[in-house]
């Protein structure tokens, strides 16, 4: 590959970064993810009244609750998350709700909109009503399918994180509700400070003015001799795994 698992890759001057020596090893690193979160927000901002629902909280769904909060959004926030520690992060990060994934997130979701939900004879629930706009921090099959019915009409759907080829989507709600779809890629530039940056140049000087925090996402590091470990160690996530990272300790 050629590519950041290589031994040598090229980038063009345009792609490199210098961290100011005032930012730690482990905020740099999670520039990257924050980035990418970051310029979904600003591109796609929640309305001051909307409801929002984070889909998923890993690493870039923590990240995304972080964006919000960060640039000033004080919209409620829902998540739905899959693990203990996910539900304790997201609520330091300062989201409203919780949901875990094994609960019944249709009636929850009805409950919390003042929605109405029905049970039709095949397929999955229809809630009349719902959330504002979702960020899809899982893009799967399942979370896509579920997102599409938990917006209101005319609603909005973000995909942050990334998705191909998905089997047995249903889009009717798309055209039956008249929802948006919109893709979020990597980052870009934003206007920060009545000026336009990368989002880069805005996260590093979010990090200097401490206006953010991302050490505390990388939760595991591991030398590079290490790396098959630290690559189970992020698969299989059976710990409290945010961010694995590889340090070089020579």
């Amino acid at each position: 590959t050629s590519g950041g698992w290589a031994e040598y890759f090229i980038a063009h001057e345009s792609q490199v970064v210098k961290i100011p020596n005032d930012i730690s090893n482990e905020s740099a690193v999670m520039i990257d993810s924050f980035s990418c979160a970051l310029h979904s927000v600003m591109q796609n901002p929640p309305y001051e009244d909307d409801t929002v629902l984070i889909y998923g909280c890993g690493t870039m769904g923590l990240n995304t609750i972080l964006a919000l909060r960060s640039i000033g959004h004080k919209n409620k926030i829902i998540v739905i998350y899959s693990r203990d520690f996910q539900k304790d992060m997201a609520l330091k990060l300062g989201v409203n709700i919780v949901m875990n994934v094994r609960e019944d997130i249709f009636k929850r979701i009805t409950e919390l909109t003042n929605a109405k939900i029905y049970y039709p004879t095949i397929g999955k629930p229809v809630i009349e009503g719902g959330v504002d706009i979702v960020y899809d921090c899982v893009a799967n099959s399942d979370t896509v399918n579920n997102s599409l019915r938990f917006l209101r009409a005319k609603g909005r759907y973000v995909m942050i994180a990334t998705a191909g080829i998905l089997n047995k989507l249903d889009v009717a709600p798309i055209w039956f509700r008249e929802l948006s779809i919109i893709g979020s890629c990597e980052q870009g530039h934003e206007k920060y400070k009545d000026s336009i940056k990368s989002t880069y140049e805005i996260v590093i000087e979010m990090l200097k003015d401490k206006k953010i925090s991302l050490e505390e996402f990388v939760t595991h590091k591991f030398p590079l001799d290490k790396f098959k470990s630290a690559l189970k160690t992020a698969i299989n996530k059976s710990e409290r795994v945010i961010k694995v990272v590889l340090i070089n300790d020579k």
